[in-house]
Parts: structure tokens; sequence; C-alpha cells
């Protein structure tokens, strides 16, 4: 029992008056007296430590009662208090862990060892009983009450040691337990020789591997331990086997010793041996047969590596140039030509197997072509190759050079110096050698070409005035030994020269207007002179544009105005530096530059300017008349007495209370002084007044608001709080993740903060910030005690810190659950959140600790709660708790005092997964963090957003299409029966990603791994809250609250009936769009109505009916609803009050339904004409072409 536990109350009357009939009660000193206390005034005795009757079952001690008279006089009884025991102990083993050693053939049967566990309890909570809770080998018991092990079966040395976990339970209510591993060595007997996985193997090889070349690997098994299943290999055979051949005694691994030669020997008959370690040692022998494979190991060749042909240039399409034929050495060999390089492509090939290749020319030679390579190769069967390479000279016909296209008229300045290039022209002789080297000339002193470019140059210095144009004749000659020309004509035009810059009157102009100047008024202009004539003497003006004027000023582009075009502030500006610029329009055109320094004159135009648009001041209560109270300040931006600032109060409800006070040594600063005491206890301590500053006829005026400031009087205010910190595990953690709910009615109350000693959490002193000591990854809940203190007073209270890192798997099982009509401040409360948690763990044997809110988010009037389960370290599944808050929304609704509904997203609905693929609903992080508070809550909590994941479920395999693997498709089914997973003869059947096993008699389980024979009773032994009985070593389920014909063994509902009001079943699973199947019997009188419902209307559905006592329904994968019933057939009425057996199979998009022991691909394909009955129908989905394998 808990300290403080009252236990008797004791009573003692003393019939004297006032303090002589006052009784105070005490405890005396004997042993145990220090477990209790008890009530000074009432008698009450009470626990003070807690009670263990294994140390002590019996307190016996004085109760003294004493009056307050003087002297005092007392009385004493005797208070025996006896221990009733609990069951608070766990049996305890002798030993922490058992280790026995047995022989391999051992006696059976044998009780091996015992084990011994003493419970230091009484009576029946001490009594302990013994049962094997797991076993790595069948064959073990142990004795219910002596704890003696018994083997029963023969056991193999494998596995080795065999573990038993052995369980030690009292027979108190609830009865406690502990468990012991015992491990029990077998020591081998060498009774089984090794034996090879194949009996025989016929292996190839070819001919020209390289020596240590693998050629197989043999493999034996001997089931022995230890020294006994230590296995070694050696070969054994033919003559020549151990020099051609070696094995590796310990992998078997055959490779090759020596080349191998098909023409010497074709074929070796290897024995091998493989023999344990025992003594004696046992073996078992393989024969290999290898056969040596011929290769292909010679390549074509030509007669020739090399051939030189000549071949003009003017040679026409389609001429032979020369045959070539190549030879192999191996036999049989035919042979295919081809290019295999060409320096350029104007060849082609033909080829017989007989007279080998011919080259051709398929297209014309170019100009540029002297000498082309070409290599010409011969491919054998086996890929292997010979090359030849052929040299061909081209030979050149000389032709006339032409000049290539150029302009005949040019300009030039008549400035440009001498050696100015003036054109380059261009001749083209597509000849080769000296027929294609050309030479140029000119008939002109003034200029000038260079003999190898054609580069015409300024020769002599030009003179428009005295000649404006000249007329060119150029001429080409190639090198040739009888060469051959070209000409042409230039004509080249002088053009005048923009040589002089314009020049400005002064180099600085200074002027001065006034910061009221209207815009658009002109105060100033600028002249440039330019002496050159036409284009080259127009003066344009510009300002340039990286002076500070951009916006305020403009320059006239033809007169050199200068014109204001916004308006002027001298507080602002002051001075203006604008450059102007000067520029001729010649081509390229020249300029030049001027400052012009314009000054703003002042004009009052600003009034004052407060520092702040509004003061709050404040006052401590009960400050003599006269006070101080605050500074005020302000700024006059205009210049001289322009600034002069005079300062008045305004206005205000509470004008008269205040002073002012101006400061004659600083021009803008005064004082505000109080004209009354004042009291913060008030009915008022907030006071308004305005002050006016004036310049001239500007002013302005800034309310002020004065507040009177309290004293420290009152305790500062903590309640408990939680901390709940939710961090994503890729984003950084921030070490302050909130602070302390602290409140102090005292606006001046200077708070200090303090957090007991612990490894978590740090609390400034100063600003109650709360920070973690380190960065953690795991979750945390720990519980620590916090005070604030103002000084005179401090309050505790306790602090619970949740720490929840969660990552993109973690938030794949998210729940999320909807608040309408609730704020956040509504559910994020100390008391209530723990209620939100327990209320959700009472849904299944979980903790409220197991459940992990990580996001808050609100939308006006609705909140949304996000949180995964986590039991056990296991994430449980979004699915089943889901559906487990379904089934109780109403009862958690009320536990919390909020209406709760279930967020569910429908993107799943329209299924967007392709293939095999399942679509599962999940939260993505945003990465965007929110902080909330209230009095009792701090929350560091993680945005999301409804999204989903495209799974490949158990039973189905990723295939990737073609080479770049960017998608995986998941479009291959596996048999989830091929590792032949039950044990004992069971049947395996294929699910759809899972497998189901028919177990024989006397086997269950899902891999009909366990017996029905059992020495203890199971969680799974019976459900519906019947209670387990053993009988002959059975489960036997009694007290089951259902019928006999409507369960079965282990009180598992079978069968469901609907009264008169009808009804029907709603099952929660959904159906999928891959495979599924559906089996239940009816009975049934009525000819109509529902029979059974599952899925969703608005997405994937089934739903079975009856019509005029027919079987018919329809069904919908997302998509189109389909329709079925079964046909007109008098079997098929099902309204007669027998069982019949409904069966729905769903199998690649087609649905068959059946009744009864039905054959349906008879029924369905050869009823017709067998007059087998028509018992079966079916009905084929069209998916979408996503989905279609």
């Amino acid at each position: 029992m808990s300290i403080g536990t009252t236990l008797a109350s004791v009573f003692a009357r003393d019939l004297d008056i006032g303090l002589n009939g006052e009784i105070d009660y005490s405890l005396g000193e004997e042993p145990g007296a220090e477990l209790l206390e008890i009530h000074r005034s009432t008698g009450v005795i009470q626990t003070a430590k807690h009670l263990d009757r294994e140390l002590m079952s019996l307190i016996r001690v004085h109760v003294y009662a004493t009056d307050k008279g003087v002297p005092s006089m007392s009385s004493s009884a005797i208070l025996e208090i006896i221990l009733i025991d609990v069951n608070d102990n766990t049996p305890v083993f002798d030993q922490e862990f058992y280790n026995i050693t047995i022989m391999e053939n051992i006696t059976i049967p044998s009780a091996i060892f015992q084990v011994k566990a003493v419970d230091k309890d009484s009576g029946q909570n001490g009594k302990v009983h013994y049962s094997i809770v797991a076993s790595s080998a069948n064959g073990f018991s142990i004795d219910y009450e002596n704890g003696w092990i018994k083997l029963h079966q023969n056991l193999d040395s494998r596995p080795n040691p065999v573990i038993l976990l052995v369980r030690a339970k009292d027979s108190g209510q609830p009865a406690q337990s502990s468990t012991v591993n015992c491990a029990i060595h077998i020591v081998d007997i060498n009774d089984h020789a090794p034996h090879f996985v194949a009996s025989q193997q016929e292996l190839f090889v070819e001919e020209n591997v390289p020596i240590g070349h693998e050629v197989t690997r043999v493999f034996a098994i001997d089931k022995d331990n230890g020294v006994n299943g230590l296995i070694s290999y050696e070969l054994e055979g033919d003559d020549g086997v151990n020099e051609t051949f070696r094995i590796d005694r310990s992998t078997g691994t055959i490779t090759t010793k020596d080349k191998l030669d098909r023409e010497t020997k074709e074929k070796y008959l290897l024995r091998v041996k493989a023999e344990d370690g025992g003594d004696p040692p046992l073996s078992g022998t393989l024969l290999i047969s290898i056969a040596v494979r011929d290769s292909n190991d010679n390549a074509p060749y030509f007669e020739t590596d090399f051939y030189n042909i000549t071949v003009p240039e003017t040679e026409t399409l389609g001429t032979p140039l020369i045959t070539v034929k190549a030879v192999d050495r191996d036999s049989e060999q035919k042979m295919v030509y081809r290019i295999e390089q060409a320096d350029r492509d104007i060849f082609s090939i033909i080829y017989s197997v007989d007279k080998g290749a011919t080259l051709l020319l398929s297209k014309e030679i170019s100009d540029s072509d002297n000498m082309i390579r070409v290599v010409i190769g011969a491919i054998d069967q086996g890929g292997l190759i010979g090359t030849c390479t052929i040299i061909i000279t081209i030979t050149d016909v000389n032709t006339a050079p032409v000049f290539l296209r150029h302009p005949f008229t040019i300009h030039i300045l008549e400035s440009v110096p001498v050696g100015t290039n003036v054109i380059q022209l261009k001749a083209e002789d597509h000849d080769r050698d000296l027929n294609a080297v050309l030479s140029y000339s000119i008939d002109n002193d003034q200029f000038a070409i260079k003999a190898d470019t054609g580069l015409i140059t300024v020769a002599e210095e030009l003179d428009r005035e005295k000649r404006s144009s000249y007329f060119l004749n150029i001429t080409v000659t190639d090198h040739a030994v009888n060469p051959l020309t070209a000409s042409t004509y230039l004509e080249i035009i002088l053009d005048d020269a923009n040589d002089n810059i314009p020049q400005f009157a002064s180099e600085s102009y200074t002027v001065y207007v006034s910061e009221d100047t209207p815009i658009g008024t002109s105060f100033a202009q600028v002249v440039a002179v330019d002496v050159d004539e036409g284009d080259n003497a127009i003066i344009d003006y510009y300002l340039v544009e990286e002076d500070s004027h951009h916006g305020t000023f403009k320059l006239d582009r033809s007169s050199g105005t200068l014109r204001v075009i916004s308006k002027l502030d001298r507080e602002t500006v002051s001075k203006y530096h604008l450059t102007v610029k000067a520029q001729d329009r010649g081509s390229p055109s020249l300029s030049s530059f001027c400052t012009v320094f314009v000054t703003v004159m002042d004009i009052n135009d600003c009034a004052p300017e407060f520092e702040f648009a509004h003061y709050d001041l404040w006052i401590a209560e009960n400050s003599p008349v006269g006070s101080t109270v605050g500074t005020i300040i302000a700024r006059d931006r205009d210049e001289d007495d322009n600034a002069r600032i005079q300062f008045r109060i305004f206005g205000g409800a509470d004008a008269k209370l205040f002073d002012i006070e101006t400061d004659l040594s600083q021009n803008g600063v005064v004082h505000i002084l109080s004209r009354a005491i004042f009291d913060y206890e008030a009915k008022k301590n907030h006071f308004f007044l305005e002050i006016q500053a004036s310049s001239g006829q500007l002013s302005s005026i800034a309310p002020v608001y004065v507040h009177v400031s309290d004293i420290n009087d009152n305790k500062p205010q903590l309640r408990d709080f939680t901390v709940l910190y939710a961090n994503h595990i890729h984003e950084p953690v921030k070490r302050e993740i909130g602070t302390v709910p602290a409140f102090d009615p005292d606006h001046n109350a200077t708070l200090e903060f303090s957090i007991e000693q612990n490894d978590v959490l740090v609390v400034d002193q100063s600003t109650g910030s709360i920070s973690l000591k380190n960065v953690w990854k795991r979750y945390i809940n720990v519980m620590y005690n916090i005070c604030v203190s103002d000084g005179p007073s401090t309050v505790c209270a306790k602090c619970r810190l949740i720490y929840i890192p969660v990552d993109d798997s973690l938030m794949r099982d998210t729940v999320t659950l909807g608040l309408p009509n609730t704020r956040f401040e509504e559910l994020l409360d100390y008391d209530r959140f723990e209620r939100f948690t327990s209320a959700i763990a009472l849904f299944d044997n979980w903790y409220s600790d197991d459940i992990w809110v990580f996001s808050v988010q609100t939308y006006e009037e609705y909140t949304n709660v996000s949180f995964i389960v986590s039991h056990a370290n296991t994430i449980q599944r979004s699915e089943r708790v889901e559906s487990l808050i379904q089934n109780g929304l109403a009862k958690l609704s009320d536990i919390i005092g909020m209406k709760v509904l279930i967020h569910r997203d429908a993107t799943c609905l329209n299924e967007p997964c392709p293939y095999f693929q399942m679509c599962r609903n999940t939260r993505k992080y945003l990465k965007i963090t929110k902080s909330f508070k209230t009095d009792t809550f701090v929350m560091h909590s993680l945005d999301t957003v409804s999204s989903f994941q495209c799974e490949c479920p158990t039973g189905f395999i990723r295939t990737i299409p073609g080479s770049d693997g960017i998608e995986e498709l998941c479009d291959r089914r596996l048999d989830m029966c091929f590792t032949s997973p039950c044990q004992h003869g069971g049947i395996c059947i294929p699910l759809e990603n899972s497998y189901y096993c028919e177990c024989p008699e006397q086997w269950t389980g899902k891999n009909c791994e366990k017996s029905i024979y059992v020495d203890n009773c199971v969680p799974d032994s019976c459900f519906s809250n019947s209670v387990c009985k053993l009988k002959n070593r059975t489960a036997e389920c009694t007290h089951c609250r259902w019928q006999a014909h409507d369960t079965d063994l282990k009180c598992r509902l079978r069968s469901i009936s609907f009264g008169e009001q009808g009804g029907y079943i709603a099952l929660p699973v959904q159906i999928t769009r891959i495979q599924w199947k559906l089996q239940f019997s009816i009975a049934t009188v009525n000819f109509n109505g529902m029979l059974l419902f599952t899925g969703n209307l608005s997405s994937d559905f089934l739903e079975i009916l009856l019509e005029d006592a027919l079987v018919q329904g329809r069904f919908s994968l997302g998509h189109d609803i389909y329709k079925f019933a079964m046909p007109e057939w008098p079997e098929n009425k099902v309204s007669d009050g027998n069982w019949h057996k409904i069966t729905i199979d769903y199998y690649e998009s087609k649905l068959v339904v059946s009744l009864d022991d039905c054959d349906t691909h008879i029924a369905l394909k050869h009823s017709n004409f067998t007059g087998y009955r028509k018992c079966a129908t079916e009905v084929t989905a069209e998916l979408p072409e996503k989905f279609v394998m």
C-alpha cells in the first residue's frame, strides 16, 4: 500500500476541561514503530514508509495518550498490526543460467536435469509451478510441480546447443513469474557419412581456359558436428587427372592445374572423395565427367598487309579499284568483308566467298584529297578479324583560279595612316601542289597588295581634296608550268573625318536656386562650340547618368538649358554636382564635359518632428510632486532660425496633472514633470496628455501615455506544465525548446528560474528559457521540478518533457484526428492532453506514453492532431489504429470532452499507383515548424500535409525497365509457397501477398509448427473472454458465450443471425484490384435482402444481395461498377432454409461467383454440353492501362 494509507484510529477520553482535557497522541519506540505515524490531535494512524511482510509480518507497538495539564498525565494501549501477504515477489531460480551436457545417443525417455525456483511470498503466492515457454528443438517436457526436465525423443546434434526458456510462476492472483535460459549441449557421435549434394556431374570446358580456371565446385554435407562434421576433399581418377586438375581440400573447388589440349585428350573422368574428421573417418564419392571443347583460335589474314594504288582525281564513280582476298586456317570458316576504317567515306566494297572483296569508288574525289588510307577487314564466324591497308594516291589536273565574291566599291577615311588595311581579296584554285599556289598583283602606286595573301593596304598618304576616288585592277596567277590567271576591279572612295571636339565656354558653372522653385522653371544654360561642319559640328547636350540628379533636373538636348522637373527639398539634398556632356554627331562622335554646381536655398517648410510617434513614460507610485516623468526630444530639419522649437502642453484628458520644463541649453529638448502624487492601486493608473512642438507657423503634436508602476507585492504564478518538442531527424535541433510559462501580477517583478539537477534540461536563470543539454535521437518522457522566484516568494511546479524524434518512415503510420469547433488552446492543456493520450491508449493494451503526438495544425475553428503509436518499441500500423478508434469515436469524444473525427485523405481512393503497387496514405513534412504556448503547455510542432506512397507489397517483386534504372515497376508476382513453409505435411495455399497452411491433425499455427498438445494455456488458446483449461494436454475453452453451432473450438464467432428487422454483414476489410477470395455460408427463407457489404461506395466496394432467391450483386475497383447474378437455375435458389456456401473469387481482373461445391470451370465453359448445373457466373473488370501487365 502507498505511504499515508490510514490503518486505524485510536481514541482516548479525558474528563478534565481546558488544557487538562486536550489530548496528544504518540507512538512508542518498539521495532516497527518507525513505519507508522499518528496524528497528534485525531489519533489517526497512517503508514510512514512502505510495508514489507517478508521483513516484518507483525507490528506490536504502544500508543500513548497524554493530556496538556501541568503536570501532564498519560495512559497507553498496545496496538497490533498483522500484515497480510500480497503477491509482490517473483519466483527466483537458484541459478541465473543452466548449462547441461548430454550424449547424442542418450536413452529415451530420460530425466536430464532439474530447475528450482523459490518465492518469498507465503501460501498460494509462494507456491511455484514450472513450464517451458519456448524451445529451439522438440521433444522436451517439464514436470509442472518439481521442475524436472525430461527428453522424450532422439536428438540430432544440430542445432547445438538446444536452448529452453523455462518459466516459474507462482499461484497468486495476479500471478508473478520469472524465466531462465537453459543450454543443453549435445555431444556428437560420428554416425553420418558425408554425402554429396549431386550424385554425378557432366561438365564441358573450353580448351583455351587459363591455368587456375575454376571448372566446378562440389559440396558434401555431414550431419555430424565438430570434427565429425568437418569435411575434406581429394581427387581420384584415371591417368593424368592429378596432373591436369586440382581440388581445394576445404572448399571443394576444382581448378585447372595445366593447359588443356583437346587434340591430346578430349575427356577426363574424376572421382572426388569427401572424408569427415571422425575416428575412424567416414567418406563418400562423386563421379565427374569433364569434356574439352574445341575453340576458334586462328584469325583470318591477307596475302600482304599493305597495297598501293594510284587514282586520278577525275576517276568515274563505280570504277573497281582493287580486289583483295583473306585466308583462315580454321576449317569451314565463312568470312565477311567490310571497310573497317577510311580517311574519306567515298568507297564501298562487294565480296564473294571465293573471289574476296573488291573496292569501288562510290563518291566523287575532293580537290583536297591527296592520299587516302582504307583498312579492309575479314571476319570469321567466331568473330576473329584480320585486316589489310590500301594506300590510294590521287593525281592532279590543272584549272584556272577564281576570285571569291567581294564588294566592288568601298569607302575609307582620308585620315587613315600609311599601312592601313583596306580590304583582303581571296581567290580559289582547287588544284594541288604548285598548280594551287597563287600570287596577287595591282596596277596603282597609292595602294599595295601582298602577293601571297591578297591584302590591300594604303601605300602613300591620302588627300580627299586632291583625289576623291581610285579605280584598281587586281590580278591573281597560279604557279603551274603553263600558268593561268584571273582579274577583278575595285573602286575606293575617300570620306571626310571628324577631328575636332566641342569646346565649352567655361569648364564649370555655379548657380543658386530656391527649394520652392516651381517645377518646369529654367535656371541656367550651358553653351559649347564645334569648328567642324555638317553632322560633325551639330552638338547635343546630356546630363551624365551616374550623377545624383536623376529625376530632379532635365537638360534640353539642343539648347543646353537646365530645368527643375521635380520638387526640391533642401533638407533631403542641399547641393548637386551635375556633369554635362557636349557631343557632336560625327561618326565616331567626339565629346567634352563641364561641371554645374547647384546650391539649394532654404525656406521654412518643415514642421518639428518628434523622435517617436507616441511616448510611453513610467512613474513609480508615491513619487513626490515635481518628479521628472520623462524627456521628449523633437528636431527641425530646417536651418538657423527656421529650426528654433518651442513646446507647450496642447491637451489631453489628464493634462492638468503634468507640467513641462524646456531645456534652454539644448534646442528641442523638454522635460515632463508631475503635479500630483499617483497611486498604482487607484482606479486609474494610466494617463494621457499631448505635447506640441512649434517652429514658426508649423507644429507637430505627440501623444504621451504615462503609466504608474507597481511595487512587488504578489507571488509568481506557475502550474504544472508540459513541454512537447517534436523534431524531424534530418532537421537541426534547436537547443532552446521553449520558456517556462510563469506569470507575476507585479509588472516590475524580476523573476528567477531554477530546475532540479538532471542530465536532460537546463533552464536560464533570468529568462526562463528551457534548453536541451544534448541532441537526442530517441523518445524521451521525463518529469522534473521547476521553480520560479520573484525574491520574497518561490513557487514550484512539475515540468513534463516529451521529446519525439520522427522521420519519413515513421510518418507513414501517422493517424490524424480532427477536432471541429476546437482551438489549439483547448487541447494543449496539461490535464486535457493527458486525458487525450490516455483515452487513445485504452483502445488496446497501450500506455499513454505510447501515443507520440508530433503535429498540431489549426484551421480557424478546426484543429488537426497527428500522432503515431509506438508500443514495445514497435510502430503500430496506422490502418489498425484508425480501425480501433473508428469503433470507439463516441467513447473517445466523451472522455476528452471534444467531438473527434478521423481525418482521412481521399487520394488513395483514386488508386494512383500502377501495376501491383499499393497506395498508402501518409503525411509529408513541409520543413515548417510552429510553436504553441498556453498557461500549461509549450509545443514545438511539425507542419505536415496529406500525401501518399506507392509500396510494392510482400509477394511481388520489382523489375527495372531499360538500362537507365529510373522506374521500379513492381510488376511480377511471387508464389509465397516456393520456400515450402508448411511443416509436418501441411498443404501450402498461395495468397495475394502471403500464404495459408492447411495443417494435418494434431498440428496448428501459421506454419503448422505448433502441436495441439501443450503443457500450458497460451494467450491465443481461447477468445471472446472464454476460459482456457487443459484436458489431456489439449486446450479446452470453457464459459464460451456463443452457442456451440455458432463458434469454433477456440470460441471464435463463426456465424450470425438476422432477425425480422433485417440486417447485413459489414466487413472491415478493403478489397483490392489484384486478388482476393471471400467465402461464407447462409441459411434463409427470405427471397430478397442485403447479405454483405464491404468497402466504400465512392471507391472500391463489393455488395452481395438476394433478389428472387438468387444471389446477385455488384462491385467496383474505383472506376466502373460491374453487376453480376447467378443464372436462373432451380438449384441456384437459396431461400429453402438450408445452408448454402457462396464463394467470390477475384483474380486477374475476373470475378467468379459460385454456389455450394461447384466446379467453376465446367459450370462456366461446358455446362451446355455436359448438362452440369450452372452454379457459377463471372464478370471481367476493365482496369486502366497503368494497371495492365
